[in-house]
């Protein structure tokens, strides 16, 4: 590898901004088990905020996990998205070139799972974020109707905001954040917003463009219920919570800052797990090697559109930067190369069988013995 390339690629792995999504999951964890310990200290024994808190757990745990893929991962999506466009069109992977290019490898069901799970990481959080939401929404209309628990304080006092159901709140809010961040396609190229447009259109244009902005930003307003609920822990301390050795308020404290923590690397995150700033040129060369060895096994009739259609599909792909006339030169000359050397074993091979024929035929006949 060259002074030049080596850089390229340690920019690529050095960008902190490529690991938003798996600090935000490590953080939701945090935060997730931090509530729990709150839930549990509050004597409320196994209900909503526990079952939230570990629904949330799993989200976490997917998002720390799945999100940000490194190169190789990220490779192989947009090689098994290669192979789909491919068999579309009628083009199949012979086993020759599935064993010159590793990203070609046959893949087991899991492996199709698996990818699936590194494709949509923020989904898989907001997903099981909106599920636990359900949990604590439920739970705050259980306080409200059951409990006397109000949805808005009835008077700007300190006892009227202590009987607001926080946990109604927390729910419904994280409930839109994860919905919108679920369900909300990402723009993948965001344009110029009109400077005339009104307000209502510039928010819905945001939030088609930055989703998980959107969902970030619910999430940091539901942290003011959070800080509600932790300041209800705090006033419990002496009264509700003198016999327990371990007060709600330690927990539902480190629960605040690991979210908002979380929030701001969700901010920052984009639904889309391919690189934002391209493929380093020696990851790219591994595609475009990929592509070749399926080209270069092609009938010579029907190569020239394989490769115009094959590097039309790839310069439409997330991370390729190179236009598709770049690509189908790089491709071409590699399938140039892999043909050489397929004819050079053919010739190979030829050599072996006339030497071989040639000593057959000069071999005296056995004579049979009379």
């Amino acid at each position: 590898m060259s002074d030049e390339t080596a850089t390229e690629a340690k920019q690529h792995e050095d960008r902190w901004q490529d690991k938003t999504l798996k600090a935000a999951g490590v953080g939701y964890m945090a935060g997730d088990a931090a509530m729990a310990a709150a839930g549990i200290a509050r004597g409320k024994g196994w209900g909503s905020s526990v079952g939230g808190a570990m629904t949330w757990f799993a989200g976490g745990l997917a998002a720390a996990h799945f999100g940000n893929p490194d190169v190789e991962k990220q490779l192989q999506i947009q090689a098994s998205k290669l192979e789909a466009h491919l068999k579309k069109n009628g083009v199949t992977i012979p086993d020759e070139a599935r064993a010159q290019s590793a990203l070609l490898a046959d893949k087991t069901a899991w492996s199709y799972v698996e990818q699936f799970m590194y494709e949509h990481p923020s989904e898989l959080l907001n997903g099981m974020y909106a599920l636990g939401a359900s949990m604590l929404l439920h739970g705050g209309l259980k306080e409200h109707s059951e409990l006397g628990k109000t949805l808005l304080p009835k008077a700007l006092t300190k006892a009227a905001f202590a009987n607001v159901s926080s946990k109604f709140w927390i729910g419904a809010l994280v409930g839109a954040g994860a919905l919108t961040g679920l369900l909300v396609k990402e723009n993948p190229n965001p344009a110029p917003q009109d400077p005339n447009a009104g307000w209502l259109d510039h928010a819905i244009a945001s939030v088609k463009d930055h989703p998980l902005r959107a969902s970030a930003a619910l999430y940091t307003v539901n942290n003011g219920f959070l800080a509600l609920q932790a300041w209800q822990d705090f006033q419990g301390r002496d009264l509700a919570y003198a016999s327990t050795s371990f007060k709600p308020h330690y927990a539902s404290g480190l629960q605040l800052a690991a979210y908002l923590f979380s929030n701001a690397m969700l901010f920052s995150s984009s639904r889309n797990q391919i690189t934002r700033h391209g493929f380093a040129s020696q990851d790219m060369a591994r595609l475009e090697d990929a592509a070749a060895c399926v080209i270069a096994m092609q009938s010579p009739k029907v190569q020239q559109a394989v490769l115009e259609d094959v590097s039309r599909f790839m310069a439409t792909q997330q991370g390729v930067t190179l236009s598709a006339p770049d690509i189908a030169q790089h491709v071409a000359s590699r399938v140039t190369a892999l043909t050489a050397e397929r004819m050079q074993r053919a010739a190979g091979r030829v050599d072996r069988f006339a030497a071989a024929e040639t000593a057959r035929r000069e071999t005296p006949s056995e004579k049979t013995l009379g």
